[in-house]
């Protein structure tokens, strides 16, 4: 955002001059303008008007500056509250590059996975050979892919892969080393990155929560300050309470005491002693 100066200008033969009151030669040219209207250059009050004109210009610029972008900021975030119940396994076919998903260790054809997406418990049932093929890798470099729960054009839950994504359910990370162009997957490495709570009923092992980043003038007496949080919007469940907490300089932490999944929120900081 923009901020305010104060401008002086000076009329010519051809036009006007702007004069920058934070310009090293401002002075020089306020004595010159006083020359060239016939005002004595030893009149030090009217030179000290100018000047201090300029000078409180300057610091109520900085303090709308401050209002603007430090004592009041203001945004939106999302908290995405999605995990795994139970099962939700991804792992190799042996002898091919594709990938299963499964309640165990193995495949089961009575075997069902629980996630909790979207604000409402789904059903995963195991599925073997048609979930996803792990692409080959020619590069000289590792390439890394998620396995992750997302709705299909039918409003089903199923696993795909693909590069990092934003708003859905991480299973497992896969990384594929450089020039793995087997017929296996012998040599990927599968990281486990599912969010378990079992007992959600009851309570959560890890809550969820989303980082805030400050896009104004850091908050240079963090953690004193205060932020205002509201929901916006949300998925099944139940809000609870929304809470910021590890207040920084430079952003914060928001979580929610409720189960509501894609919780969209305003955050308002209100910090005139900064």
């Amino acid at each position: 955002m923009a901020t305010m100066k104060m401008i002086f200008r000076r009329k010519t033969a051809t036009g006007w001059d702007i004069l920058d009151p934070y310009a090293e030669n401002f002075q020089e040219n306020v004595e010159a303008i006083l020359e060239e209207n016939n005002v004595a250059t030893n009149a030090p009050e009217i030179e000290a008007g100018i000047l201090a004109a300029m000078t409180l210009g300057g610091q109520n610029a900085k303090e709308i500056d401050k209002w603007r972008n430090q004592r009041i900021q203001q945004g939106t975030g999302t908290i995405s509250n999605k995990f795994v119940i139970r099962g939700c396994v991804v792992s190799p076919i042996t002898g091919t590059r594709n990938i299963k998903v499964t309640e165990g260790a193995e495949y089961s054809e009575t075997g069902i996975s629980l996630a909790y997406i979207d604000g409402a418990i789904h059903s995963i049932p195991d599925k073997w050979n048609t979930v996803a093929a792990v692409p080959q890798n020619r590069t000289g470099a590792a390439v890394t892919y998620y396995a992750y729960l997302i709705k299909n054009s039918d409003g089903k839950y199923e696993v795909q892969l693909s590069d990092k994504r934003e708003g859905v359910l991480a299973l497992y990370r896969l990384v594929v080393p450089a020039g793995d162009t087997t017929a296996n997957l012998n040599n990927v490495k599968f990281y486990d990155e599912r969010r378990i709570e079992e007992n959600y009923v009851e309570f959560y092992s890890a809550r969820p929560y989303v980082s805030v980043a400050l896009s104004g003038y850091p908050m240079i007496d963090a953690p004193t300050y205060q932020v205002i949080v509201e929901p916006l919007s949300w998925n099944g469940g139940y809000v609870g309470k929304l809470y910021a907490y590890d207040l920084g300089n430079n952003g914060f932490k928001v979580t929610s005491t409720g189960d509501a999944d894609n919780i969209e929120f305003r955050w308002t900081i209100i910090n005139p002693d900064v």
